[in-house]
């Protein structure tokens, strides 16, 4: 999945360890070649003539899997090679310092190099220098910059992308564009332009299609459709990280296509410019089909954005469904506890009433059943006769010295209670104050 970055704090940086770039030309009557590297530094002059009719002269630094640790979105070359072919191709060292910029990755920026030998009439434009760089960061990206030289009608670029261009080679695209490109070298920037687009288009697409995969695992999409259709329902485990999966890579798809659009009406904007100011056309009509595709597929983001909020109002209403079912049975459970404990407690009832009426008869007959009291005596005739015994005092006396001692140890056990509480508060009291002034200290 990718993933933002790649510019933000680097900006184009270079490998230091040596070139690894492939060196492109397309002559004005022979096709496409690759030729050395250098055959660009004059270092295989059997290459010299076909370098110097070129109509394109490409360096292309294509999918760097692996990248140097210090090595951001760029260029597999050491910065002085890159150097001293701008300083070659005429492209100033303030217009590289400024491709170099660190910044947001989508970028578009030019600077005109204006004739003025002859000072009797306007300006004239010698070459253009220009720049774009689009993508999501270090695993997309596309950057492309040069100079066209408007004398020569010859364009000489620098070209680096990973998974942007995938399969389409140089020389491909060279043989499939030669007329249009021989007849404007520029055409090559709405060409690229639109291996964007096509970039956009392909994932778009596989993003609609693993929505649609999410709405079947959501039972909000027809089975049997997504079946006709060769879609299969998403069975992931963790439903809410795939819907957000899905959001997050849409809100990125069409920033990306917004990022597109932009690019593509500032180049439209400087073709006004240049028609205007040197009377210089340079093409528009690749460009122009690359904006108005690439408002398309954001008119489909929206959609598919809307339809991804959708699913995330459904699986929230699932799981309120599953929450209120849960709340049910616990609701039964609950029910089921609390009939239970009301049974218990007219149990407990019962057992009170029946204690309260056999504790007074059990409390009589333990006194009648003790020495005190002898009832075999219960003769009124007899002389002698008493049912109670004479030290019925030391019964009465003990009953009560036990039960004031009962009660005082309860009480000191209970006083003792209360005290190591208030101990406790006037504990954390103490912390709290100690905390608040050391905050404010």
């Amino acid at each position: 999945m990718a993933r933002p970055g790649g510019w933000n704090k680097n900006g184009l940086e270079f490998n230091d360890t040596g070139n690894e770039l492939r060196f492109f030309v397309l002559g004005r009557n022979q096709g496409a070649e690759e030729l050395p590297i250098g055959a660009l530094t004059q270092q295989h002059p059997s290459h010299s003539t076909k370098v110097k009719e070129a109509t394109i002269q490409l360096l292309e630094s294509r999918d760097v899997l692996n990248p140097g640790k210090d090595l951001a979105v760029g260029i597999r070359a050491t910065q002085a090679f890159v150097e001293t072919t701008c300083q070659q191709w005429g492209i100033p060292a303030e217009f590289l310092r400024k491709v170099r910029k660190p910044g947001s990755l989508p970028w578009f920026s030019h600077r005109v190099a204006e004739d003025t030998s002859n000072g009797t009439t306007p300006p004239k434009m010698k070459a253009l220098n220009v720049c774009f760089r689009w993508g999501q960061g270090h695993s997309s990206y596309i950057v492309m910059f040069g100079r066209y030289d408007a004398q020569s009608s010859t364009l000489k670029v620098f070209l680096s992308s990973r998974a942007v261009a995938e399969d389409v080679r140089v020389l491909e695209l060279f043989s499939a564009h030669t007329c249009i490109l021989r007849k404007h070298p520029l055409q090559l920037l709405g060409i690229l332009m639109g291996m964007c687009e096509r970039y956009v288009d392909m994932r778009v697409e596989r993003q609609n299609t693993e929505n649609l995969e999410v709405g079947g695992m959501l039972a909000v999409q027809a089975t049997d459709w997504l079946k006709s259709w060769h879609i299969e329902v998403c069975r992931a485990p963790n439903k809410s990280q795939v819907i957000y999966a899905a959001y997050d890579m849409t809100n990125w798809l069409d920033k990306s296509c917004k990022e597109l659009i932009s690019i593509g009406k500032q180049y439209l904007t400087l073709a006004v410019h240049l028609e205007a100011q040197y009377r210089v056309i340079i093409p528009t009509e690749e460009v122009q089909d690359v904006v108005h595709r690439a408002e398309l597929h954001s008119h489909m983001l929206q959609y598919i954005k809307r339809m991804v909020r959708s699913q995330f109002d459904s699986y929230n209403n699932l799981l309120a469904r599953e929450e209120s079912k849960h709340s049910a049975v616990i609701s039964e459970a609950s029910a089921g506890i609390a009939e239970a404990s009301y049974r218990d407690s007219l149990s407990m009832k019962t057992i009170s009433y029946l204690t309260m009426v056999f504790f007074p008869i059990t409390f009589v007959s333990a006194i009648f059943s003790t020495s005190i009291f002898d009832f075999q005596q219960w003769d009124a005739t007899a002389a002698n006769s008493g049912v109670i015994s004479p030290g019925w005092w030391v019964f009465v006396l003990s009953c009560g010295l036990v039960t004031v001692l009962t009660l005082a140890v309860w009480r000191f056990w209970q006083a003792l209670a209360e005290r190591q509480k208030k101990l406790d508060r006037l504990r954390s009291s103490d912390l709290e104050k100690g905390s608040e002034e050391s905050t404010a200290f």
